[in-house]
């Protein structure tokens, strides 16, 4: 099914099914990252790409995984803690 791109407006959003590829920044280390059977959509006009929650969690998390790699582990606790909400503890 098509739907309508909200970036361009074009009636051209397809739904993918697959691999999918990426390329991400020279700061996230291990070279292209694929995320097996997935599912993500793909305007054919402006070639606008919308993840779906699973490929984004994927991504995320494989990012994480490589990044952490690259940092001592007393720094890779530091830099997850200050990704962490401030959590209250009840009186």
């Amino acid at each position: 099914m098509i739907h309508e791109c909200p970036i361009c407006g074009e009636l051209a959003l397809r739904e993918y099914h697959g691999d999918y590829y990426f390329d991400p920044p020279p700061n996230i280390p291990g070279g292209v990252i694929v995320v097996r059977d997935t599912t993500w959509e793909m305007c054919s006009v402006c070639r606008e790409v919308i993840l779906s929650l699973d490929l984004g969690d994927r991504l995320e998390r494989e990012r994480i995984r490589r990044e952490a790699g690259n940092i001592s582990a007393g720094a890779h606790v530091a830099a997850l803690k200050d990704r962490l909400p401030e959590r209250r503890v009840p009186r």
